[in-house]
């Protein structure tokens, strides 16, 4: 039983591979289209394979033929990805946590949206390391300054755009004493760099003692290993063995 969730998972990546513009998560499936000709091709294909597979839509938990929905906890479509406002509105009103679960608990609410923040890893260092073995749980002005920001850059309504396959993407990066960032960019309608992703990692104890442009060179293949699915693994192994090899 502890298996049944991914045999599923694959059943239903079998079920939609060769549907263009659709994808699933566990029950969820999504479909994406560019026209409405194209769109109502693309469910009478799904709902085919879909009755060929035994399977069954439930109508009530289902919409069709909308220009935003809400997947994963995210509002997508027209270009954007958003929060979803409840999600964000419950981070809003987390109070000030108390015990190491309490803070657990605001730092996965909170994490499950980083890709909406920048430098995400700096801002939460202070709660993070409360977390850290031997490190006594006290809540001071460092950690509540950590707190407030977090919250402040997610009720901003921050807004991502969707990728676009057939532009060029851009990657800018940067590390710190902390740990390192990056932002997945694409240039929109109006000439200007919008983000489509935000990534960061607080340095290991000994990734710390790097030197400044060693931290760089691990920030670029950091953020290249993390945009994998969007820069594709050649650039990534190929940058990783020209400059991790002696």
């Amino acid at each position: 039983m502890k298996n049944a969730p991914a045999t599923f998972q694959r059943m239903v990546n079998c079920i939609v591979a060769d549907i263009e513009g659709c994808e699933a998560y566990v029950d969820d499936l999504i479909v994406y289209s560019q026209t409405w000709e194209q769109h109502i091709g693309q469910l009478r294909h799904l709902f085919k394979k879909l009755s060929q597979a035994k399977l069954t839509v439930n109508l009530v938990k289902s919409e069709f033929c909308q220009a935003n929905v809400v997947y994963l906890g995210h509002v997508v479509g027209q270009g954007k990805v958003k929060p979803i406002k409840a999600k964000v509105e419950a981070i809003e009103k987390f109070p000030t946590p108390k015990t190491r679960k309490e803070l657990q608990r605001f730092l996965g609410m909170a994490g499950y949206y980083r890709k909406f923040c920048q430098n995400f890893s700096d801002v939460a260092s202070p709660l993070t390391n409360l977390l850290a073995k031997n490190v006594k749980y006290v809540w001071s002005e460092e950690t509540e300054n950590g707190f407030n920001k977090i919250k402040a850059i997610l009720i901003s309504e921050p807004v991502l755009i969707a990728p676009d396959f057939q532009k060029q993407f851009k990657l800018a990066i940067d590390a710190s004493d902390i740990g390192c960032g990056g932002v997945l960019m694409q240039v929109g309608e109006d000439g200007i760099d919008h983000p489509i992703s935000y990534f960061s990692k607080k340095f290991d104890k000994h990734q710390r003692n790097y030197s400044t442009i060693e931290k760089e060179c691990l920030a670029l293949i950091l953020a290249l290993e993390h945009f994998d699915v969007y820069l594709g693994t050649t650039v990534t192994q190929c940058l990783s063995s020209q400059i991790i090899t002696p």
